[in-house]
This record gives structure tokens, C-alpha cells and sequence, in this order.
């Protein structure tokens, strides 16, 4: 159970480094798949520890690929609209400087590693408790309906080659933008602009366009890939009808001032040690209320780059504060773990006791991280 479940956790992680909401799915899926192929083989799991393993891709996601934060800054167009009647000393900040840094490559690789042994450590031993993949009432695959074409529409969804005709445009421009490092108005500089490498830029743009080609091609058929893109909105359905709800949470906390005053309150007691430390549980606590990385960088985001620039502290440090909280208490914050709990068919409360635990540990290794670098 112990290997099982450090086999989810690593496969979900990983995911969630390239985008964020492939690891939730990836991790939830192979969490469900391996708890019923432990317990076809009449193997001792505990099911729950590997739905918790399933949804920790939610614990490194913004120091990823996909980071809300560290893509805003990079972009001069997103920038301006964020800080819009502040004045701040940059015009953007590059990827390198964020994400690709070797602050968040440290920080990020030991929040990984410490889950892992966490994970191994929380394993219930076979004399415990456990609780097996058949206790639990578990959503089944919708079925593979039968192929039938009769008409040339028929004809039309059940065969790769639209798919394919769908998707080899999408891959030819991604690749002239990859090898020719094409840049529009939304492009991000990834890699320094010395660098030889010739794939400089991605905006979110590139990487759900890269997506939708994927999925098409790896799905076969258009009426698979719309199968399964409705089954996926089923998942997803509980963050579909509350993310409204806290948008105007957010709304409120940014527009009442509360969230001003809690930042402005931090950095009037900080040092350039403390403040990268203070903000990052600032924005743990402010997650809670606004669960979404571009929301809560609109609202945290100008107030924590004015206090960096009031007492000297870089700015790429900051922006991985905010983004580091962001990413940490969703492991008390149920929102994200909607799909996951419809795919795994667990409840909240049966994965909590084990994200809050690794939460707390990757708490005080990330504070330990911004304050030493």
C-alpha cells in the first residue's frame, strides 16, 4: 500500500509540474485505477491514503509550468492590468527568474521529496484500519458505445482521420513556434534571451492549444474526445457552480480592503528576511477564501510587490511567496478536490487528516526556504 501509494502521489506531482489540472486528473485517475487493481488482487491498501496521494499534485502546482503567478508577470500586457495605478521598478519578470530559478527548483524538489516520506510514513499499518477500494462507491467509465456509421457525419466522428486532420495544423504552428521562437503579444519569455535555445516563449495560449492537439490525436475519434470532455465537466461540475461564489468572496475582500490592510500590516512588520515568510502565510490564509492562483494574485499580488519594493526584497522572490501559499492550503481547501472526490468516490473528510499533515511539513519547509534564499 505504502509503494501504491508513492506511485500516485509521484505520478500526480509530476503532472501537476507540467499543468495544474492535468495532475488533479492524472492523480485521481491513478489513484481509483490502482485501488481497484489492489483489490481485484486481493492486496492490503488503504484506499483513501492513495486518493490523498492522488490530489497532493495541488500542493506543487504553482511552482510548475502553469504557475498563475509567475505567467502573469511575464507578460507586459498582464502586468500593467494587475498593477494598474501602481507604480512599480519592472516591466516584466521572466520565467527564469521565477519557476526555472534555483530557489523554486530547491524548494519545489523538497516539497516533493518530503511528501513522498510523509506518505510512506502515514501508510496504516495492515494490523489498522484499513479501508479497501470495494468499501467505497466508486463512479465506473461510461461504457464504449458501439461504432455505427450510417451516415457520413457517423462516418465523420468515428474516424481518427478528422482528428488528425483537426490537429496537425495546431502542431505545425506549435512547433514553428517552438523551433522558431515566434512571439506574439501575450508571449513569456521562459529562458533568458542569451539563451542558445530557440523555444523562448509560452503563453497559456500555446500550452492549451498543445492540449486540445493532444487530446485529440490520443483520443482517436472526435465523438471519444467529446465523450470524454463530458464526462470530464461531470467531475467538474462542483468547481463550475461555486467558482462564482468565490469570485465574490474575492470581490469583496479586494475591493473592501481587507486584503490591503492585511498585507500593508505585514510589511510595516517585516524585514527583507521576513517579508518573503510573512506573505507566503498571508497568501495561505487569503487561499482559503479566494482558491484560484490568478484571482489571488490580483488581489495579494500589487500589495505584496509594493511592500518588496518599500524594504529592497526582489521581486521574483515575492511573486513565489504568493504563489507558494497559494498552492498550500489547498490541502485544507476542499474546492480543487471536487474532481478528485468525484472520480475517487472518497469524501473530504477520509483525505484531509492526510494532506493537512503533509501540508503542515511543507509549510515549514517552504518558510525555511524563503528565508534562506
Amino acid at each position: 500500500s505504502a509503494q501504491a501509494a508513492v506511485l500516485v502521489a509521484g505520478v500526480a506531482m509530476s503532472a501537476a509540474l507540467v499543468n495544474w489540472g492535468l495532475g488533479l486528473i492524472v492523480g485521481a485517475l491513478v489513484a481509483r485505477d490502482v485501488g481497484k487493481q489492489l483489490a481485484a488482487r486481493s492486496i492490503p491498501h488503504h484506499y483513501p491514503l492513495l486518493a490523498a496521494a492522488g490530489y497532493l499534485g495541488l500542493l506543487v502546482w504553482h511552482g510548475g509550468l502553469s504557475g498563475s503567478a509567475p505567467l502573469k508577470v511575464t507578460n507586459a500586457k498582464d502586468v500593467s492590468e494587475v498593477f494598474a495605478g501602481i507604480e512599480i521598478p519592472f516591466d516584466t519578470i521572466p520565467f527564469s527568474d521565477t519557476v526555472l530559478s534555483g530557489m523554486n527548483i530547491i524548494i519545489t524538489a523538497g516539497i516533493v521529496i518530503l511528501a513522498l516520506i510523509f506518505i510512506v510514513l502515514l501508510t496504516p499499518r495492515r494490523d489498522q484500519a484499513q479501508k479497501s477500494f470495494d468499501q467505497f462507491d466508486v463512479p465506473s467509465n461510461r461504457p464504449v458505445e458501439p461504432v455505427v456509421r450510417e451516415t457520413i457525419p457517423d462516418w465523420l466522428e468515428t474516424t481518427p482521420f478528422l482528428s488528425l486532420l483537426l490537429a496537425l495544423p495546431m502542431f505545425v504552428w506549435l512547433a514553428d513556434f517552438a523551433v522558431l521562437g515566434t512571439t506574439g503579444s501575450n508571449a513569456i519569455p521562459i529562458l533568458p534571451e542569451d539563451a542558445a535555445h530557440s523555444f523562448r516563449a509560452a503563453s497559456p495560449n500555446e500550452v492549451n492549444l498543445l492540449f486540445l492537439a493532444l487530446g485529440l490525436v490520443m483520443h482517436g475519434t472526435p465523438r471519444r474526445y467529446l465523450c470524454a470532455v463530458d464526462d470530464a465537466v461531470r467531475g467538474c461540475s462542483g468547481i463550475i457552480l461555486q467558482f462564482p461564489i468565490y469570485a465574490g468572496i474575492m470581490g469583496m475582500m479586494k475591493y473592501s480592503g481587507l486584503t490591503g490592510e492585511i498585507a500593508r500590516g505585514i510589511a510595516d512588520m517585516s524585514t527583507d528576511r521576513t517579508l518573503p515568510v510573512y506573505t507566503f502565510f498571508n497568501a495561505a490564509l487569503i487561499n482559503l477564501f479566494v482558491p484560484s492562483g490568478g484571482g489571488q494574485w490580483a488581489v495579494q499580488g500589487p500589495i505584496a510587490m509594493q511592500a518588496a519594493s518599500d524594504i529592497n526584497v526582489p521581486f521574483p522572490k515575492m511573486v513565489m511567496a504568493v504563489a507558494y501559499g497559494d498552492q498550500l492550503t489547498n490541502m485544507l481547501q476542499p474546492f480543487w478536490a471536487l474532481p478528485l472526490l468525484g472520480i475517487t468516490g472518497v469524501k473530504a473528510r477520509d483525505i484531509v487528516g492526510y494532506t493537512a499533515v503533509i501540508m503542515i511539513v511543507a509549510a515549514i519547509w517552504i518558510a525555511f526556504g524563503l528565508w534562506l534564499f
